[in-house]
């Protein structure tokens, strides 16, 4: 055996001898760790703890909290430009592209926007109990910022939802269900009053309010497919009729072929981004002449952008999709709660600083004890950081300057904990 092959074996899991002729499509995959380290084979099982993966004439067994993703090298074609779909959210957060949808009593019939032309759609059956809400326009910026801006004011009821512009109205009640036509919904008013509204009238969409479900069945990884559609599934079965996906939620996704899939994400609970996370954070207050200028300068931390909105970054990095930007005299306290292995992140200012002898001093405590300390200066390449956290239940970073609150601030470029 290559001795390349025994010393990946030896770090991802337990190697077995391949049994020829066996029925299971194969598929060309590459496989990304935790820690960074890629392995190249045929995807042959998606099991609860381990993948296993076929390279040369041996099957390796990588275990999932090991994983960051399984890529296949596909990606999501590009929409034709002026395109526009809907998009359908399920209970347990998977997405759906669709060009049309509608309610037949409680059955959900839509139409997913369509791939590569040798690859064909899913099949599934979708129930209105499943489903969160159905977006329309969702190609649009504006009505996803209005979208989430009226979720996060909603109140317990659903929503039948009415673009104007703009500009998002809608009527509270209960969605019972849709004619079996699928024109018609049968909606009760806030009031109590019964009424049958044109599901063609919902022009920004739908919203349902669903009790909590109790326990859900573990999630296991995020499906991404060819066709711009997200699952977060509790299992992925490769058989001999291509892939069938089981959603937390319950929806059966049955791929015909394994092309049909792009990626298999399993950050999900194996890493937590810092700016997906609550932050309590203590800061001096901004000078009242400060107050009024414009940016973000009042805000001490900024979450994957900088103080225009533009992206993150630093000298000699890609741009960073996720990260913080943090002012001198922050202190930003963090709860890993101990489950937790490591604290990654890049460190360095922001690219747009001209001024090399600028500095700041980036302290990281872990449950009181110092973990990180150092000064980094723009002039300086970025500081790439991965401290043992193991055990560690809160997470202090500490940064300090010489200059007020709008001066230079410091960039964590994809700050995260890995377990």
């Amino acid at each position: 055996m290559p001795h390349g092959i025994t010393a990946w074996c030896r770090f991802l899991g337990t190697v077995m001898l391949v049994l020829w002729g066996a029925a299971l499509s194969l598929s060309a995959a590459e496989v990304i760790t935790l820690d960074g380290k890629k392995l190249a084979g045929d995807l042959l099982a998606v099991e609860k703890e381990r993948i296993t993966l076929r390279v040369g004439q041996v099957q390796v067994q990588i275990p999932n909290n090991s994983l960051l993703a399984v890529e296949f090298g596909r990606t999501v074609p590009p929409l034709p430009k002026g395109a526009r779909y809907h998009e359908i959210e399920l209970t347990d957060g998977s997405t759906l592209r669709v060009s049309r949808f509608s309610i037949k009593q409680r059955q959900v019939e839509c139409e997913l926007l369509s791939g590569p032309e040798d690859v064909p759609l899913p099949r599934y059956d979708l129930s209105l109990d499943v489903v969160f809400f159905m977006m329309k326009g969702a190609e649009d910026p504006t009505v996803r910022t209005a979208w989430k801006k009226m979720l996060n004011a909603r109140g317990k009821r659903d929503l039948y939802v009415i673009r104007e512009g703009d500009t998002l109205n809608f009527l509270q009640g209960t969605i019972h269900g849709g004619t079996p036509d699928g024109a018609r919904l049968d909606f009760e008013r806030a009031e109590g009053e019964r009424v049958s509204l044109l599901q063609s009238r919902a022009t920004g969409g739908l919203v349902l309010a669903h009790p909590p479900r109790g326990n859900l069945p573990p999630k296991l990884c995020k499906v991404l497919d060819v066709f711009g559609n997200q699952l977060v599934a509790q299992s992925v079965e490769l058989t001999e009729g291509g892939v069938l996906v089981t959603t937390v939620a319950g929806v059966r996704f049955h791929y015909p072929k394994l092309a049909a899939l792009a990626r298999l994400d399993f950050s999900l609970g194996n890493l937590a981004y810092l700016s997906d996370l609550p932050l309590q954070i203590t800061a001096p207050e901004l000078p009242a002449e400060e107050k009024e200028l414009r940016l973000h300068l009042h805000l001490p931390v900024l979450k994957d952008r900088g103080l225009s909105g533009e992206v993150l970054k630093v000298a000699g990095q890609p741009p960073f999709t996720k990260g913080l930007l943090i002012a001198p005299d922050t202190v930003i306290t963090v709860e890993p709660g101990g489950e937790y292995r490591e604290f990654q992140a890049i460190a360095g200012l922001p690219e747009s600083v001209l001024d090399g002898q600028l500095a700041v001093q980036l302290t990281v405590e872990g449950d009181g004890r110092v973990l990180f300390q150092q000064t980094l200066r723009r002039k300086d390449p970025p500081k790439p950081l991965a401290l043992d956290i193991q055990g560690v239940r809160q997470l202090r970073l500490i940064v300090e300057g010489d200059f007020a609150v709008n001066g230079n601030r410091l960039i964590l470029g994809n700050a995260r904990f890995v377990k």
